[in-house]
This record gives structure tokens, C-alpha cells and sequence, in this order.
């Protein structure tokens, strides 16, 4: 619970500092996602659906990275239902923002809690990467695709880890 705590101040503080008067802009974004989401539980599969939000600031208009807090949530079944929440700080890289599809990686840390009626509540480290493409339908608004991979640690090879498949609506503000 300490990291998500940690996570959730850091976020807000990167969320509302105020930027510097300067001649950049100061893109931001916010995303709303659903989708289907595979989690491994380490006896077997579980499956089900998780949405989730997320929070992006730009370090410049000359720049391609931003800032990045997201928050999801989920319902899963094994053998019975368990959910699941996830936290997570880190970057979004756009590899083109000139175009009209816009492609772009999220590279994340944070922490997933887990609990159901036959799980005992548990929480744990993760890393997540992602891949996505939007389509910009205006400057201040997109849609597109996300596949996301939360795994407890990217150098251990016994995972218990989540892939999500997502559909998201981005909206836009900041520019010069």
C-alpha cells in the first residue's frame, strides 16, 4: 500500500506543478481505456475485462516524452471472480506526432493489488510496457489501440503477470 501511496503523491505533485513561462507548449492529456485483459495467476489462466485512466504531461513540444500516471481496474475469473487494481508511474514516448496516426510505448513501475473471495489479498511490484496507436481526429482529441504487459519483475522467468488489450479515447489541451 506504501507504493501506491507513493505513487498516487508523486503523480499528482508531476500532475499540478506549474510549468515555467517559457515559449513551449504544455501539452497534457487524458485517457480513458476498456478492454479484455489475460492475467496469469500461477496456477492457471484468468480472463476478464479492465478499464483504466491515465494522466499524460509533456516535457516540451520539442520533446516527445511526457510524464505519465495511469490507474486501472479489473474483474477476472479462474475458478471464481478476483479483481484487480493497478497504479503505475513512468513515460510515454510518441514516436511521430506529425502525423495522423500516431504511434507510441509506455514504459511504467508501479504496484497491482489483488483480491477475491478464494485469493488472499495480495500486492505486488510491477513493470509494464506498452504499445499503442492513435488516430488524431483534432488536436485536442484521439482514439486508438494499447496492448499493455504488467509483469512482476522483466528478469524473472516464474511471472504472474497481466496483457491487456485496449481500446482508448484521449483528450488533448496545453498547446501553444
Amino acid at each position: 500500500m506504501r507504493v501506491l501511496l507513493l505513487l498516487a503523491i508523486v503523480g499528482v505533485v508531476v500532475s499540478i506543478t506549474p510549468a515555467n513561462a517559457r515559449a513551449d507548449s504544455d501539452l497534457r492529456a487524458f485517457s480513458v481505456s476498456a478492454g479484455y485483459a489475460g492475467f496469469d495467476v500461477g496456477t492457471g489462466e484468468a480472463h476478464g475485462g479492465v478499464v483504466g485512466i491515465s494522466h499524460d504531461r509533456r516535457f516540451s513540444d520539442k520533446v516527445p516524452f511526457a510524464w505519465r500516471i495511469a490507474a486501472s481496474g479489473g474483474v477476472h475469473n479462474a475458478d471464481s471472480l478476483f479483481f484487480t487494481g493497478t497504479a503505475t508511474l513512468g513515460f510515454s514516448w510518441l514516436l511521430s506526432d506529425t502525423l495522423k496516426y500516431v504511434p507510441y510505448v509506455l514504459l511504467n513501475a508501479g504496484a497491482v493489488v489483488s483480491a477475491g473471495k478464494d485469493i488472499e489479498t495480495d500486492v505486488a511490484p510491477r513493470i509494464e510496457f506498452g504499445l499503442g496507436i492513435d488516430l488524431l481526429k483534432s488536436r485536442e482529441f484521439s482514439y486508438g489501440l494499447q496492448v499493455r504487459a504488467e509483469l512482476a519483475s522483466p528478469f524473472s522467468i516464474e511471472q504472474t503477470g497481466m496483457l491487456v488489450v485496449a481500446g482508448r479515447v484521449t483528450w488533448r489541451w496545453g498547446f501553444f
